[in-house]
């Protein structure tokens, strides 16, 4: 085993003698100090989430068969690309270095080179070289949306600038850069983006309502949607494509309408296509423009202004949209014109409009490993994971190294409440339940329920629990100021749909990002920034207490830590085990609070790294056994003793947990697709060969029982205590670990 060095770079502050002594002897109870820890070596276990998570593809052609491109999210992304015929992987590469999304795949005019869009960076394929390679990276932004002109020029639109770009072909570079089509706000996006070759115009659909039309010589801008707008429209123009080199359809995604915009008249048809899942359209059939709304594959005739639906029922949106001839020799299932998409998890789908039915292909591309997001530790010692932007989440058995996969989306919050996980999921603030008591699987875990949509909660980023209740802390929705806490009875709203209070704005104007429960009371802090798109209207986070039960604000202060000045967030918060204290992370900065009299007891910087963590930054805290407490400053975990504050740096990670077997699990800071975990033991802890003969076997554990008096006690004192099938080093850690819970008590 590996023994952490101690660093010892600053002095514990003063502390009013009243308080002082009052948190000296409690947290004498504790019989581990920080310089008895040892702390093992980093062992990988697993990498508990993979699947296949699709956002786009597109339809072309290479050696002569008709293809499909696509790629799986992934750290990092695979692209793909499928022969139609056969069904089968004709070819894959790994974007190492593009990040884990691909937001959008464009084949050009000569169908020689296929666009694809990951992270910051853009890729160029070729389809008769066979070869994928990075062409630009755009550092700074994002490319959410791209088009190609007619030479196979690219215009891509970005985030978080809301820019929009020109990548040459010819040249193999970005040759312009036309800047922000907004320029109103820190965040803005270019989501959509459309191209009127002949008219020499970019439209750029934003993340504010707007449709700007960008005229390529001149530079001159002008927002096309203001009368869409006068119509109440407002968030983003989520997706948006030239029909017919005529007519533009532009979707928003608050409101579910598609309009159509007439560019030889300049101005909107009279018509609103309602209901509408996206993603995409392509160019009209037998003057048809096929799209998905109210869960059917319908059509808007462009010569007649018939909206009508075909017999296809497709619960998704159009991933890609593409018409594909298919003849008998190539799929006789499939004769006639087919508008093909790609499915989320990876199978083709054939609309067929000539037969008037719906085919979908199996997934044939490879799932991928998916970064972890969140780490919580439910009963049993049960691990729960989730991932960002993908639908799936795992649960880790560490005592049978069993990794379950479960229906999941981006949960960004976990808290184990009465035998069940309640997770906060984005978007929209939804709340999933996974029942411990159940198999998973079949509606498990299912979704609980959605935080009051007027309430323009997207983010529930913290949660707690105490009194019988849960509570969440949330980000804002896009572009809006004010987050909120909302307290859940899960038993009554699970009997009547009742119990739930959300209070908004409880600290005007900012996120909530720390929460914990204390006497009826919760603590919670805040975070300056909120939705994105938003602008901060604070100088300072605070915090604040509200009535657990009733939810009534009780008070909102700033903290006053020594060497701390208007910090930027606070979070997150936690009730010492011992000493009953508040305590919390600001910067790089250790705090604990009397919950009285609301006074910072102690301080001191334990991390001096970077705080650029992300727009709503908090620092995850947890204790272990041994009144240890953990904080994690952005990928650096460190370990602080509550008395004395002294610390150390323990790994590198990105979220963490710790087991009730002596371990802490953490995500791996170098590839945070793995599952890790550091034993913790301390100097003082019995020794693995306890009889000293050299091996670890039964009387090792039978020495460990008898010394605190409880041999035999059911399965707590079986040989085989973890139930792997051997007797080993793990079974006495877990009979010590008792004693030492004993001696404690």
């Amino acid at each position: 085993m590996m023994m952490l060095s101690c660093a010892c770079m600053t002095t514990i502050l003063p502390a009013k003698p009243i308080n002082a002594q009052a948190w000296q002897d409690a947290g004498q109870a504790s019989a581990v100090r920080l310089e008895d820890k040892v702390y093992g070596e980093p062992e990988r276990l697993a990498q508990p989430i993979r699947g296949i998570s699709i956002y786009d593809g597109a339809v072309g052609e290479q050696d002569g068969r008709k293809v499909m491109f696509t790629t799986v999210k992934g750290s990092p992304a695979q692209f793909n690309v499928v022969d139609m015929a056969t069904n089968k992987v004709i070819y894959t590469s790994i974007l190492q270095g593009g990040g884990g999304d691909a937001w959008h795949h464009e084949v050009t005019p000569d169908g020689k080179y296929v666009y694809v869009t990951s992270h910051r960076t853009l890729w160029l394929y070729s389809t008769e070289t066979k070869e994928i390679n990075l062409v630009h990276d755009f550092v700074d932004e994002g490319p959410w949306s791209l088009v190609t002109d007619s030479d196979g020029n690219a215009y891509i639109g970005t985030y978080p600038g809301g820019k929009v770009f020109k990548y040459d072909l010819g040249q193999g570079t970005v040759t312009e850069d036309y800047g922000r089509m907004l320029g109103n706000q820190p965040q803005e996006y270019v989501r959509s983006i459309a191209l009127d070759e002949e008219g020499g115009h970019i439209y750029a659909g934003t993340a504010h309502g707007q449709i700007i039309k960008l005229d390529l010589a001149t530079g001159s801008k002008t927002n096309i949607a203001q009368p869409l707008m006068d119509q109440q429209e407002t968030g983003f123009v989520y997706d948006m494509n030239v029909v017919d080199n005529r007519y533009i359809f532009a979707r928003y995604s608050e409101s579910k309408n598609m309009y159509v915009y007439d560019l030889q008249s300049s101005s909107w048809l009279d018509v609103v296509l309602s209901n509408v899942t996206g993603l995409h359209v392509t160019d009209s059939y037998e003057n048809k423009v096929y799209f998905i709304a109210d869960n059917a594959l319908k059509y808007y005739n462009l010569a007649t202004g018939e909206i009508g639906s075909t017999a296809m029922a497709y619960g998704s949106g159009l991933r890609g949209a593409d018409w594909v001839q298919i003849d008998q020799h190539e799929n006789p299932d499939l004769i006639g014109m087919n508008l093909v998409t790609i499915q989320f998890g990876g199978g083709i789908v054939y609309f067929n409009v000539t037969q008037n039915k719906m085919t979908a292909t199996r997934p044939v591309v490879e799932g991928t490993p998916l970064n972890i997001h969140v780490i919580e530790k439910g009963s049993d010692n049960q691990l729960f994971m989730s991932t960002l932007g993908a639908g799936t989440g795992a649960v880790y058995d560490p005592d049978q190294n069993l990794v379950t996969s479960i229906s999941l989306g981006q949960a960004d919050s976990m808290v184990h409440h009465d035998n069940a996980m309640y997770m906060g999921v984005y978007p929209k603030a939804y709340v999933h339940k996974y029942d411990q008591t159940r198999e998973p699987g079949n509606g498990n875990p299912s979704q609980f329920l959605q935080v009051d949509p007027e309430a323009h909660q997207d983010r529930l980023i913290e949660a707690t629990s105490g009194g019988e209740r849960i509570y969440f802390g949330s980000v804002s929705a896009y572009g809006v100021n004010g987050g909120a806490v909302t307290i859940i009875d899960p038993k009554a709203y699970a009997e009547n749909k009742t119990g739930v209070k959300v209070i908004r704005n409880v600290v005007q104007d900012q996120s909530v990002v720390g929460l914990a429960y204390k006497d009826g009371i919760i603590f919670g802090s805040t975070n300056i920034n909120n939705g994105l798109g938003s602008n901060p209207t604070a100088e300072e986070a605070k915090m604040f207490t509200i009535d657990a039960l009733t939810g009534a604000k009780l008070e909102e202060w700033s903290p006053q830590i020594e060497g701390v000045d208007k910090p930027e967030f606070i979070g997150r918060l936690t009730v010492g085990p011992q000493d009953g204290l508040i305590w919390g992370a600001v910067n790089g900065t250790i705090f604990a609070m009397d919950p009285d009299s609301k006074e910072i007891v102690k301080s001191k910087q334990v991390y001096t790294g970077s705080f650029n963590y992300g727009a709503w930054s908090s620092v995850p805290l947890k204790w272990d056994a041994d009144g240890i407490l953990y904080a994690l400053f952005g990928s650096r975990l460190i370990a602080i003793d509550p008395i004395t504050l002294e610390y150390r740096d323990v790994t590198s990670a990105y979220s963490f947990t710790i087991g009730d077997d002596g371990y802490l699990y953490f995500s791996d800071g170098s590839d945070r697709t793995y599952l890790s975990r550091i034993h913790m033991g301390s100097k003082n802890t019995i020794p693995e060969d306890v009889d000293g003969n050299g091996i670890v076997d039964h009387q090792d554990v039978r020495m460990v029982a008898r010394h605190i008096g409880e041999e035999p006690v059911g399965e707590l004192l079986k040989l085989d205590v973890n139930r792997d099938g051997n007797i080993n080093a793990e079974d006495v850690r877990r009979v010590a670990a008792k004693m030492n819970e004993n001696r404690k008590q």
